[in-house]
């Protein structure tokens, strides 16, 4: 109708903005899940017909996937479309039970801070993503579930709070920082997790949990190379 909204029936699909948004992000998790069953993201796109960069898009959120894309990885892997499209239909195994529901799959990075390099690691860097209660993920995360992803401790610089090889889930969704947490972040060639201190003249300081260390002080042009990525709301060892 001319100058109105359009109407909608009950069954037809939401309006971008409605529940369009929350759909494309259970959605993700159960694409991502999928790719997980592959060698890597490649060799995923190279069965679809596209690139790992935009079945990441895809995984986000931020691209709407093509029905035939779909199809292929669907078959390669013997999974359900209905169940990769909607959650519904027939289970793909055995831990199905970590998509969805009360569970939620976070990436593992095999890249360790303080000792790895200076870019956030990619999709081909993925071990066995480990479960977390969605509720627990909801709690540390500051925006999207989605933008949680785990990264390891190398060092004692940050004992007793992060111990060498601890691994750490880190929120890549913050929009500012606090100057009593920690956060993973690359500057030159070195990834590394310290608490961050942003002085009002431009500076950063760094400092460490462990008092056998020393805090360190950034100029304000050393502070413009500093690339944080996240920070770390939770840790834990894992084998």
């Amino acid at each position: 109708m001319a100058g109105g909204k359009a109407r909608k029936s009950p069954d037809s699909p939401p309006f971008v903005g409605e529940e369009a948004e929350p759909f494309r992000m259970d959605f993700g998790q159960r694409l991502a899940w999928l790719l997980d069953r592959f060698d890597s993201r490649i060799e995923a796109g190279r069965v679809a017909g596209i690139t790992a960069d935009q079945l990441a898009k895809y995984v986000r959120g931020g691209a709407k996937p093509m029905l035939e894309t779909m199809v292929r990885l669907c078959e390669a892997k013997n999974i359900s479309l209905d169940w990769l499209a909607t959650g519904r239909g027939a289970i793909p195994s055995a831990d199905a039970d970590e998509i969805g529901g009360e569970w939620v799959l976070v990436p593992v990075y095999k890249v360790e801070a303080s000792s790895g390099h200076g870019a956030f690691p990619t999709r081909e860097e993925l071990r066995e993503p480990v479960k977390f209660p969605r509720a627990l993920l909801r709690r540390l995360a500051s925006g999207a579930i989605e933008q949680l992803s785990i990264v390891f401790n190398r060092g004692d610089s940050n004992e007793p709070d992060i111990m060498d090889g601890d691994a750490m889930l880190i929120d890549r969704g913050i929009e500012r920082l606090a100057d009593d947490a920690f956060y993973v972040f690359g500057y030159d060639d070195v990834l590394m997790v310290k608490q961050i201190e942003r002085l009002i003249d431009g500076r950063v300081k760094l400092r460490a949990r462990n008092p056998n260390y020393s805090e360190e002080t950034l100029s304000r042009e050393d502070a413009a190379r500093l690339n944080v990525f996240g920070r770390v709301v939770w840790r834990g060892g894992l084998v």
